[in-house]
C-alpha cells in the first residue's frame, strides 16, 4: 500500500532541508506552485538544470536531496544512438548520485513519454532504473501506485507515497462572469458549450474529438471550443481543414495567455479531455479548480480525480465511448451540470498546496531518515 497523507515532524520546524529540483519548463503552474510553497516549508530549493545539479553533488555541495519529476528531456536527441548515449548518461549520473549519499526522489507524472521523440525502449529502461533507484516516490492516486509497481517493478510498496496533485484555485484570475465570458467568445447564454483547452497533442485525441462532435451536436446550441497551442506540424491546417463547414466548433489556436484562461473557463459548461494516454491530469485539475465538470477516459488518475459525480467517464476500449459521454453531457441541464462541477471544486478546495508541500516535505525527511 502507499503511504498517504504523511504527517510532518518537529523537524521541520527547526531543520532547513535542501533540495535540488531542475525545472524543466519556463512556465509550469505544478513546479511554480510546488516550489513556492516548498520554500515556506523551510526547504532550500536549487532549481538548476540537471547536470549542473550533478556537478555540484559530485563537488558535495549541501544538497540532501534530488527531487525529479519530468525525465523526457535527458533522454531526446537527434537520434538513436544520441538518445542511447542519453541514456547511459543519465543512469551512470542517477548511481554516482546514489554512492554520493544523495537521496532521489522521483514524482511519476507520466508512465511513459507523451513526445515519442526517442526509442520508446529507452524510455521504459529509464524509469524502470530511476523508479528502483530512488529512495522515494510520489504518485498522486492509487492507480498510479499499482502502475508504478507493474510496469517498472517496484518491489518496495513502502517508499511510494501518494500526495495529492494540488489544485490551481487562485492561479489564474477569476473575475469574469459568464456572461461576460460569453459575450467575449460571441456565444449565447442559452447555448451548452464544451471546451477542449491546452497545448495540443496526439496522444489528446483532438481528432477523434471532432468526428466524435460532429456526430453529437448536430443541434447549434451546443458548442464545441477547441483552445491552445499546436506543437506538431500541420496540425493547424489539419484541424482547421477538420472543422471547416462546422459552424458550432470554435476553432481557437495559439498559446493562451494566463488572462484569458478564466474566459475560457467560465464560459464553458463541460470539459472535455479525450486522452488516449494518461496518468496524471493537471487539465482535469484546472477543469475541477474552476468548477467544472469533465468527460474523460476512466484511465489513470481520472476516476479517483472526477468519478461518477463530477462528470462522465468512459471506457476507452469501447468505440463509441466518447460519443456516449459526450451526449450524456449535453442532455443533462445546466443545473445538472452546475452541481457536478461544485463537487469538482469543493474537491479540489481540500488539495490545497500548503498541506501538499508539507507532505513533500515529510517524504524529504523520510528519506533522510531512511
Amino acid at each position: 500500500m502507499t503511504q498517504t497523507k504523511p504527517k510532518v515532524s518537529d523537524l521541520a520546524q527547526t531543520t532547513r532541508l535542501s533540495v535540488g529540483m531542475p525545472v524543466l519548463f519556463k512556465s509550469n503552474p505544478y513546479q511554480d506552485k510546488l516550489l513556492c510553497h516548498l520554500v515556506d516549508a523551510n526547504i532550500a530549493i536549487d532549481t538548476a538544470e540537471f547536470r549542473s545539479l550533478f556537478k555540484k553533488i559530485v563537488r558535495r555541495e549541501p544538497i540532501q536531496i534530488l527531487h525529479l519529476n519530468w525525465i523526457h528531456t535527458y533522454l531526446k536527441a537527434r537520434n538513436s544512438l544520441n538518445s542511447l548515449y542519453r541514456f547511459l548518461t543519465f543512469i551512470l549520473r542517477l548511481l554516482i548520485i546514489r554512492v554520493r549519499g544523495v537521496s532521489i526522489v522521483w514524482t511519476v507524472h507520466n508512465l511513459s513519454s507523451h513526445e515519442g521523440n526517442y526509442p520508446s525502449g529507452l524510455d521504459r529502461w529509464a524509469r524502470r532504473i530511476l523508479a528502483n533507484l530512488s529512495r522515494a516516490i510520489i504518485v498522486h492516486c492509487q492507480v498510479a501506485e499499482e502502475e508504478v509497481k507493474k510496469k517498472f517493478g517496484v518491489s518496495n510498496a513502502e517508499k511510494i507515497f501518494l500526495i495529492p496533485h494540488g489544485n490551481y484555485i487562485d492561479l489564474y484570475e477569476n473575475t469574469i462572469s459568464r456572461q461576460k465570458s460569453r459575450e467575449e467568445l460571441g456565444l449565447a447564454e442559452t447555448d451548452k458549450v464544451i471546451l477542449f483547452m491546452g497545448i495540443i497533442r496526439p496522444y489528446k485525441g483532438i481528432y477523434e474529438l471532432i468526428e466524435t462532435f460532429k456526430a453529437v451536436g448536430k443541434s447549434q446550441n451546443v458548442k464545441l471550443i477547441i483552445a491552445g497551442k499546436l506543437l506538431e506540424a500541420g496540425d493547424a491546417e489539419g484541424i482547421a481543414d477538420a472543422v471547416k463547414n462546422v459552424s458550432n466548433i470554435l476553432f481557437k489556436p495559439g498559446y493562451v495567455p494566463d488572462r484569458d484562461v478564466q474566459i475560457y473557463m467560465n464560459a464553458c459548461d463541460v470539459v472535455v479531455l479525450p486522452y488516449k494516454n494518461i496518468l496524471t491530469s493537471g487539465a482535469a485539475i484546472l477543469a475541477m479548480s474552476f468548477g467544472k465538470p469533465c468527460v474523460a477516459p476512466s484511465i489513470g488518475c481520472m476516476e479517483e480525480f472526477i468519478g461518477s459525480k463530477g462528470g462522465f467517464l468512459y471506457e476507452p476500449e469501447q468505440s463509441n465511448g466518447l460519443e456516449i459521454a459526450l451526449h450524456q453531457a449535453t442532455e443533462s441541464s445546466f443545473a445538472e451540470l452546475e452541481q457536478m462541477g461544485q463537487l469538482n471544486l469543493a474537491k479540489a478546495k481540500s488539495w490545497d498546496w500548503e498541506s501538499v508541500s508539507e507532505q513533500f516535505r515529510c517524504v524529504y525527511e523520510y528519506c533522510i531518515r531512511t
